[in-house]
């Protein structure tokens, strides 16, 4: 709950003057079962040089709000799940905007730890 907050937060910020936010979730099959979480906006966007940056601990492009530390902790805990994130962002005049996927195994380390009996 906590990651997919934060991904919606940081478009709704990335939209200052209001625009487009879409969320999607579906099936998938490759590279395993699980689900791909789909977060677009067409916000201001991320520059080039930023973009390897983003999931830096304490890596901020807000002057005023923001620790720097919500997309490094969504992908700890996404990998730590067995999942992946990736972000792909524009930021020229006429195509701006960052959609980021999050793919979550149906299955993860943690299943083994659990008893049977608990599902």
């Amino acid at each position: 709950m906590q990651v997919i907050s934060n991904l919606i937060s940081n478009s709704i910020y990335a939209m200052p003057t209001g625009g487009t936010l879409s969320i999607a979730v579906e099936d998938a099959a490759d590279p395993e079962d699980g689900i791909l979480l789909t977060i677009q906006d067409n916000g201001v966007g991320i520059a080039p040089d930023d973009l390897p940056k983003v999931f830096d601990a304490f890596f901020s492009t807000r002057s005023a709000v923001g620790t720097g530390i919500g997309l490094f902790v969504a992908k700890q805990f996404i990998e730590g799940h067995g999942g992946h994130i990736e972000i792909k962002s524009r930021n020229e005049e006429e195509d701006h905007g960052t959609t980021v996927y999050v793919f979550l195994p149906l299955h993860t380390p943690y299943d083994s730890l659990i008893p049977s009996s608990v599902f």
